[in-house]
């Protein structure tokens, strides 16, 4: 249940045909799966209910503060400014019963097209959203109620959470391999955005609304200009997938500016047996199909490995780095989060892939095919491979004999130079290696 909003919510969804619907209960069921799941995973990992609290009483992050910036920055939309936007809002969120959530619109002066959600953690003070000049200048009404409902899903999500704790949490890294953790976080940023997508497809009614939506968003152009129609643009965000996939380029994928996953995800859900019964029948229906295929539209992204994506490198990298850290001390949590952050540059959550190998004995087997396959590919640049077990062996802050005997051992069955492995192995220790 949504606590704390739940608690805002004095009407109901759809009030004007299901007035028993409780809207955090619909919010609750339209929320993507693996979203919900990751939000509560990087919950406890980032300690959020403790270091939250702390962010928020400093004097850059308090809500004095967030209320000082809001209106110092920007300009606050009413009746007697911008008044069609505030009256836009009041619809969508008034359609989602949920009118009685305290939120302030604001205007920022900028030509691009974005929106944003601030989520306010002092009760007595509004939450805001803010638009930017560009997106009110470009966006009709239909587009600008997606965007609201989107920016409202935030809230009601409360990504803020996350957001603002890893923003903290991960800043003193930036531009540096952040580990396991920074990378759950990564593939979360994704599905939170397609989670909020789920609340602005409510209160559109034409799905070219929402795909104008976002080629603006992510090109400033109008499928007008852009000369294309929503079934072209979905069916390039499609070709995008498949070829991304076929490169192996999972950085490609997530990085790319039309967000070709987040964009197939508004048509799975807005064509969806879920959202037409929300629609039709003013109630939730549980929707396996949507289910699934939002989870293989995610699977597209390589977020994680299957059966047809563990390649040679990946499986060296899990084999090889198992037992570098377990030659002279038996497995442990500890080893199992520093091989995590090894694969995570592979793929974000490799937990599955990396607890059925360890715990179904299949190191040997992987390691034993990676290897063939591996010096068999001349492509591969097995120096650079290796380098990658390096730091393993000094997680301990200690080096033991097994440890190094197990790295050249891997040199040798890598067809490398014994001194060249032994060269990187004393730059790893002058450089990185800090004892007890």
């Amino acid at each position: 249940m949504l606590e704390g909003v739940k608690n805002t919510i004095k009407g109901y969804f759809f009030t004007s045909k299901n007035k028993n619907i409780d809207p955090a209960e619909t919010f609750d069921a339209i929320r993507v799966k693996e979203e919900k799941e990751y939000y509560d995973y990087l919950t406890d990992a980032l300690s959020v209910d403790t270091v939250l609290p702390i962010i928020n009483k400093t004097e850059n992050f308090s809500n004095d503060s967030l209320s000082r910036f809001m209106k110092g920055n920007n300009i606050k939309i009413t009746n007697a400014f911008g008044s069609h936007i505030l009256k836009t809002c009041q619809e969508v969120m008034e359609y989602l019963g949920i009118s009685s959530l305290p939120v302030e619109l604001y205007l920022e002066i900028d030509p691009i097209c974005n929106a944003y959600a601030h989520y306010n953690y002092n009760p007595d003070e509004p939450h805001y959203i803010t638009f930017t000049s560009g997106l009110i200048n470009s966006f009709n009404k239909e587009e600008l109620k997606f965007t609201i409902g989107h920016e409202l899903g935030h809230i009601i999500y409360k990504h803020n959470h996350i957001s603002s704790t890893a923003c903290v949490l991960f800043h003193h890294n930036k531009g540096e391999p952040q580990g396991f953790v920074y990378a759950m976080y990564d593939f979360w940023n994704l599905l939170s955005q397609l989670s909020a997508d789920r609340v602005g497809l409510l209160v559109v009614d034409d799905f070219d609304t929402a795909v104008n939506a976002a080629l603006k968003l992510s090109t400033g152009l109008n499928m007008k200009k852009a000369n294309t129609t929503s079934k072209n643009y979905i069916k390039i965000m499609e070709e995008i997938i498949v070829e991304m996939n076929n490169l192996n380029d999972k950085q490609g994928l997530s990085f790319h500016p039309a967000n070709p996953i987040r964009t197939k995800a508004l048509e799975v859900f807005f064509f969806s047996h879920a959202r037409r019964h929300l629609i039709e029948k003013g109630s939730y229906s549980e929707d396996n199909q949507l289910i699934k295929e939002t989870t293989e539209l995610l699977m597209s992204s390589r977020f994680k490995p299957t059966g047809d994506t563990i390649d040679p490198e990946f499986g060296f990298l899990l084999s090889a780095g198992y037992l570098v850290l377990t030659s002279d001390k038996p497995w442990d949590e500890n080893k199992m989060m520093c091989l995590l952050d090894l694969l995570s540059t592979k793929f974000n959550d490799p937990r599955e892939t990396l607890h059925y190998a360890v715990n179904n004995n299949k190191i040997k087997a992987i390691f034993e095919d990676s290897i063939s396959k591996i010096n068999k590919d001349e492509k591969i640049n097995k120096t650079s491979l290796f380098s990658k077990l390096i730091p393993l062996a000094l997680m301990d802050r200690k080096i033991s004999d097994k440890v190094v005997k197990t790295l050249l051992d891997m040199g040798e069955i890598l067809n490398i130079p014994e001194d060249k492995v032994v060269e990187m192995v004393y730059s790893a220790i002058k450089n990185h290696f800090k004892p007890l």
